[in-house]
């Protein structure tokens, strides 16, 4: 078994979605002064690599507390592309036929950190998110900062058929040797619209291919 880390780290050099608050990592209390060691982490719940549920955008739905952790672990479709704008295809219909998760790997992460990175994104298209809804999957994921911009209608279509999004995923690249492949993206249990999460794959430690 083999473990592989899909996450960003969390720290104050953290890149933020413009106009979100930056992350600050400070100790309250220290071992010379105080005998102990306490820090005290203030974030937005988007900066990193996070879930999003319905309640982000929509009054009267679900928080991330709402969900059983099943719902954050499993064997993931993944869909490289490196389309700017990610339609529906027949390729990408097929595959993801009765997908629980659904994750694109765009390798857009190597822009993490610069402007670019939020600016000139990929996008999906409304009729891919017909497609996954259509095709029953509950978490869709992206190694890139949303599944669209402003005015957001995909992030609303998908909170619409309660499908989580999970947004800045990294380091996908790294499972393209790999068949056998289970995903955690396992939430803190808060009740909030998102969540910091730890994202990891288990792998074989043999590679197939």
């Amino acid at each position: 078994m083999k473990i592989i880390d899909l996450s960003h780290p969390l720290n104050d050099h953290t890149p933020t979605y413009p106009g979100d608050p930056k992350t600050v990592i400070k100790e309250i209390t220290s071992l010379k002064k105080d005998g102990y060691l306490t820090t005290r982490l203030t974030t937005s719940l988007h900066n990193g690599t996070h879930v999003d549920s319905p309640c982000h955008l929509s009054d009267n739905t679900k928080h991330i507390d709402d969900y059983s952790l099943d719902t954050f672990i499993g064997t993931p479709t993944i869909i490289k592309t490196s389309d700017p704008i990610i339609d529906l295809t027949q390729s990408i219909q097929d595959t993801i036929s009765n997908s629980k998760i659904v994750i694109f790997q765009t390798n857009y992460d190597t822009y993490y950190g610069t402007d670019d990175y939020y600016s000139n994104h990929p996008i999906i298209t409304l009729s891919l998110a017909d497609a996954l809804i259509d095709a029953g999957v509950k978490v869709v994921g992206f190694d890139s900062p949303s599944p669209d911009k402003d005015p957001f209608e995909v992030h609303q279509h998908l909170f619409n058929h309660d499908v989580l999004i999970v947004e800045n995923l990294t380091n996908l690249a790294s499972l393209e040797d790999y068949k056998d492949i289970v995903i955690h993206m396992v939430p803190l249990r808060i009740h909030a619209e998102a969540s910091l999460i730890r994202a990891y794959a288990i792998v074989d430690d043999e590679k197939p291919f």
